[in-house]
């Protein structure tokens, strides 16, 4: 399961732990008990996971396969 919540980035979670520093909160969990919201919750679809992780797998071998011409490229375009 993965749950999303409305505010995710870093300064959110600057600014919680400000509150707890100046005393808004007596601790981490408090501060994200009553500040954090939940925007939605995924449940995975395990047969598409598998599908997926077939992919991946595909994804990692072409990957190797092509290291080698990959670096030949990027060492030509660098000059």
């Amino acid at each position: 399961m993965i749950e999303r919540t409305e505010a995710g980035d870093a300064s959110f979670g600057a600014a919680l732990l400000a509150g707890v520093g100046v005393g808004l909160f007596a601790g981490p969990q408090e501060a994200v008990a009553r500040a954090v919201r939940l925007r939605d919750v995924t449940v995975p679809n395990q047969e598409a996971s598998a599908f997926y992780d077939q992919l991946f797998g595909l994804y990692k071998e072409a990957q190797a396969a092509l290291a080698g011409i990959n670096h030949r490229l990027h060492a030509l375009t660098q000059g």
